[in-house]
């Protein structure tokens, strides 16, 4: 991917984010909403689920926006070809502008959501400069993020159903990850070990909340999981967009 992919693909991804917000009475804040209100909710209940957890609202609101941020650009990522048909099929536009357009878009409105973030640090007398610390594992996150959207977007266009699929898979691995219960909880069976997006809340978490590096373990998942995930999933899509146009 050079230069020139790139600026196409912030050049969409502007368009797309500006088209969605057109006629919107509250804009951007539009993007703020699901995630503030999902915390809300667990936050009304934290007496049962986060009772043990230090700075439960924190600890809370990083897995939220993190998942939120993951979930909405793979999710995307399932119509970024076929929504863009007519260009796949009749300009010489590189295929994968349109995947990192939709991950840029999921990227600037997780962008606001940390604003939410550093608002409930304050509010809860955390110190605020641990957050600079975020852009290390977001950018871990991200690269783990573009693997999958790669791979969902290339498999989507052989796979009518493949959105429908991944809102399901995401939806259960919502729930598998400890985003709104303790990362302590005993369970039958350690599902997170092999779980990414547990390595990277919890890393996260480490250093914004408790202020300490993340164990090497986690550091070795993040790395591993995002540099395999990029691999595997840009030579899928290298691979099978050739076929892109005879499919649409």
């Amino acid at each position: 991917m050079n230069k020139q992919t790139l600026e196409t693909s912030l050049v969409l991804a502007k368009a797309g984010f500006k088209l969605k917000n057109e006629g919107n009475y509250l804009g951007t804040l539009w993007y703020l909403l699901d995630p503030l209100l999902m915390f809300l909710i667990f936050l009304a209940i934290r007496h049962v689920l986060g009772a043990d957890v230090p700075y439960y609202p924190v600890y809370l609101l990083i897995g939220l926006i993190m998942f939120n941020y993951f979930r909405k650009a793979t999710t995307d990522s399932t119509r970024s070809v076929i929504s863009n048909a007519n260009l796949v099929t009749e300009t010489c536009i590189k295929k994968e502008v349109f995947v990192l357009s939709t991950l840029f878009q999921a990227l600037f409105s997780h962008l606001f959501e940390i604003l939410i973030l550093f608002v409930v640090m304050i509010i809860y007398h955390l110190p605020v400069q641990y957050i600079l610390l975020y852009p290390l594992v977001l950018f871990a996150l991200t690269v783990f993020t573009l693997g999958i959207c790669f791979f969902l977007a290339s498999i989507s266009v052989f796979v009518n159903d493949l959105a429908n699929i991944w809102t399901v898979i995401a939806r259960l691995l919502w729930f598998a990850t400890p985003i709104f219960y303790s990362s302590r909880l005993p369970l039958p069976f350690d599902f997170n070990k092999f779980n990414p997006m547990y390595h990277f809340i919890n890393a996260a978490r480490d250093m914004i909340i408790y202020h300490q590096a993340p164990e090497l373990v986690t550091s070795i998942f993040c790395l591993t999981f995002s540099l395999l995930s990029l691999f595997l999933g840009f030579s899928i899509f290298i691979k099978t967009k050739k076929s892109f146009a005879e499919k649409l």
